[in-house]
């Protein structure tokens, strides 16, 4: 074998490699059987971070580093980026748009209706590190809601997680505010 044939074959293992190891390393979308009921969830932010929303455990409280199930969605709010990139990771699965909402600053899922779900949101972003929260609500089937998260309000590094429903106004949507949401405190 030539030097030039070893050193190609030597590339192209190395990429093998490095894409298994990517593949291997991608978090796991939830997946939803067809017969359980859903309702579709707008995750947003107000300011500009990465958030990464789970399935989590229903504990009395918990702790960030607590394991959690699998990845619902995940955005990531960077208006300076060129389009391209913001919109590559964007989910949408044709909620209703709100002209004074950028788009974005949020992604789209079907969410598991009808009990009660627990959420944990991380965020990375400019004025934090990392932060969290873990909220538990019951979805109603078939409605469309917004879980916005604003990791800049309050004191120190909390978040502040708000449910909406997105309801039909006329030609327009608005959003209204939902009550029976409970806040995960941590351990």
């Amino acid at each position: 074998m030539t030097m030039k044939r070893i050193s190609g074959i030597g590339v192209l293992t190395a990429l093998f490699g490095v894409a298994a190891i990517l593949c291997g390393c991608a978090p796991a979308r939830q997946v939803i059987p067809p017969d359980v009921p859903t309702a579709r969830v707008r995750f947003r932010l107000e300011y500009p971070a990465a958030q990464y929303v789970y399935d989590a455990v229903p504990n009395e409280c918990y702790l960030p580093t607590d394991s959690t199930g699998d990845q619902i969605t995940s955005v990531r709010y960077s208006p300076d980026a060129m389009r391209w990139v913001r919109e590559a990771s964007l989910q949408r699965i044709g909620m209703p748009a709100e002209a004074a909402v950028p788009p974005e600053s949020y992604a789209e899922a079907f969410v598991i209706a009808g009990k009660p779900v627990s959420l944990r949101l991380l965020v990375f972003g400019a004025s934090a590190a990392s932060v969290s929260s873990q909220v538990t609500f019951t979805f109603q089937p078939g409605k469309d809601y917004e879980v916005l998260t604003d990791h800049r309000s309050g004191s120190g590094y909390g978040l502040n997680v708000s449910v909406f429903e997105i309801v039909r106004s006329g030609d327009a949507f608005r959003t209204v505010p939902v009550k029976g949401i409970v806040r995960v405190p941590s351990c």
